[in-house]
């Protein structure tokens, strides 16, 4: 800033985006972080892909262009999260979420 000019004029930028919390089960126990859950807890979850899709599509039609998926850190180390992710035909959360990915490239939305 310049006491001459005036305060410098700063841009803020957004993009609307669709939050996708692909699995709150993590192995981490941060004190800060409210969202992790045990796979036991009844709160714990692993959206299906079809969740994932409509959440997508409902994005594109509001006019988001980002995906921001997220999950719990060696979220597929856990038993309950690994089975399933086997279930959807799934080796590794990386895995799941690439296919994921590919759906949200798919809708143009990424």
């Amino acid at each position: 800033m310049n006491h001459e000019t005036g305060p410098a004029v700063r841009t803020i930028t957004f993009s609307r985006n669709v939050f996708l919390p692909v699995t709150n089960v993590c192995r981490n126990k941060c004190a800060y972080c409210s969202f992790r859950r045990n796979s036991s807890d009844p709160d714990a979850h692993l959206m299906t892909a079809d969740e994932v899709r409509r959440i997508l599509e409902t994005g594109v039609l509001t006019g988001c262009t980002e995906a921001l998926f997220t999950f719990g850190e060696y979220a597929d180390a856990d038993p309950v999260i690994s089975k399933k992710l086997s279930e959807y035909g799934y080796a590794s959360m990386t895995d799941y979420v690439l296919n994921l990915s590919k759906t949200a490239i798919g809708l143009c939305i990424l």
